[in-house]
C-alpha cells in the first residue's frame, strides 16, 4: 500500500514537472533532454549485447557525485575489462561530465522512480550490480533491484548535518528501504553511525573514506598558477578563495562572508561555483544587490577581474583548476 501511494505521488509530480521542464527549455532556447529516458523509453537496440556481459550500473545524481565516482570507475574498468560500465544521472550537468569519462560504456538519465518505469528499465539494462554514489535512495528502484536479486551497494555514503534530522523524521519509511541494500561504504565514522541510526544493518556498514581523495589530478604538471590566472582573466597577485558546488541558500552567506573579508583584504578574489550552472542568473542578481563586481566565467575578457570581485562560474569541468588557485576552499 505504501509503494502504491508513493507511485501515485511520483506520477502526479511528474505530470506537473514535465511540462515545466519543456516550457523552461523552450524559454532557454533548448529542449530539456532525457525526458524520454526518464520515462523508460529507449531505442530498441540501445542495450543489445548487455545480456552477454557483466553489467555495473553506477548512479551519480550530479556533477560532484559523478566526479567522485571516477576513481571507482577506473578500478572497475581495470578489474573487469570486459564488463559494461553504465552511469546514470539526474541532472544534465552530471550527464555531460559522465559522457566525458572514457572508461564508461554508456550513460543514461535515471528513470522516474515508479514501479512500471523502473521495472521496464531494469529489464532492458539487466544489471548484475548497482552502485549508488553518496545517498541517492530511490525506494522503487531499490525495491525492484532487491526483488530481482541485484546487489545494491551504497558507495561514498554520507549523511550531512542538514539532512540527518530530516531523515530521522521519516525513519519508519526509510528503514525498510535501507534493509534492502547489501552494503554501505561510508565516508566517515559519523556517517556510518548515522546510517545505522536510520535503520541500516550495522554488520553491512563499513567506513571507507571519501572517494574524492582518490581522484587523480588531470592538470599538466607544468601548469602554473600564473597561467591559470591569465586563462581566467584574474589579477596575478591577489589571494583567491573558492566556494564550490554551492546550493540555493548558501550563496547569500558566502557573499556576506566575502564582503566582510574584502573589508580587511580589498584585493581578495572569490570564485563562486553553483552546483547547477543554470542558477547563475539568480546568483548574479545577488552579487549585483551586494554591489560586488562580478563576471561570468563564460564571458572571457581582456581586462582582469576587479580586485575584491567575484568570478561566477557557469561552465563545467574546471573545478580542479579553480582548486589549484585557491588558498581557501568552501565545499
Amino acid at each position: 500500500m505504501v509503494y502504491l501511494l508513493y507511485d501515485c505521488v511520483v506520477w502526479l509530480t511528474a505530470v506537473f514537472l514535465v511540462p515545466c521542464y519543456l516550457v523552461r527549455g523552450l524559454l532557454q532556447g533548448k529542449v530539456r533532454r532525457g525526458i524520454r529516458e526518464r520515462l523508460g523509453f529507449f531505442h530498441k537496440d540501445r542495450f543489445v549485447g548487455f545480456e552477454q556481459k557483466k553489467v555495473f550500473w553506477i548512479h551519480a545524481v550530479s556533477v560532484g557525485e559523478t566526479r567522485a565516482a571516477i576513481p571507482l570507475i577506473k578500478v572497475l574498468r581495470n578489474n573487469y575489462p570486459e564488463a559494461v560500465l553504465l552511469v546514470s544521472n539526474v541532472t544534465e550537468t552530471g550527464h555531460a561530465i559522465a559522457q566525458g569519462i572514457k572508461e564508461i560504456d554508456d550513460t543514461l538519465f535515471f528513470p522516474l522512480d515508479t514501479s512500471w518505469v523502473v521495472k521496464r528499465v531494469l529489464q532492458l539494462v539487466q544489471p548484475n550490480h548497482v552502485l549508488i554514489v553518496e545517498t541517492e535512495l530511490w525506494p522503487n528502484f531499490i525495491r525492484q533491484c532487491h526483488r530481482q536479486s541485484i546487489p545494491i551497494q551504497l558507495v561514498n555514503g554520507r549523511i550531512s548535518d542538514r539532512s540527518f534530522p530530516r531523515y530521522l523524521r521519516v525513519k519508519k519509511i526509510l528503514q525498510p528501504v535501507l534493509e534492502q541494500l547489501s552494503s554501505f561504504c561510508m565516508q566517515s565514522a559519523t556517517d556510518g553511525q548515522r546510517i545505522v541510526e536510520l535503520g541500516a544493518p550495522a554488520g553491512r556498514v563499513t567506513v571507507t573514506g571519501n572517494l574524492k581523495f582518490d581522484m587523480e589530478s588531470t592538470l599538466p604538471p607544468d601548469l602554473s598558477s600564473q597561467q591559470l590566472r591569465q586563462q581566467f582573466s584574474l589579477p596575478l597577485q591577489p589571494p583567491i578563495w573558492v566556494a564550490g558546488s554551492t546550493h540555493a541558500g548558501e550563496e547569500e552567506q558566502i557573499i556576506e562572508v566575502h564582503q566582510r573579508l574584502v573589508n580587511h583584504h580589498p584585493d581578495l578574489i572569490l570564485i563562486l561555483v553553483p552546483r547547477h550552472p543554470d542558477r547563475c542568473r539568480s546568483v548574479g542578481e545577488l552579487l549585483t544587490q551586494a554591489s560586488l563586481p562580478w563576471r561570468l566565467r563564460s564571458q572571457q575578457q581582456d581586462q582582469p577581474l576587479q580586485q575584491g570581485g567575484v568570478l561566477l562560474v557557469d561552465t563545467i569541468g574546471e573545478m580542479l583548476k579553480f582548486y589549484h588557485l585557491a588558498e581557501l576552499v568552501f565545499n
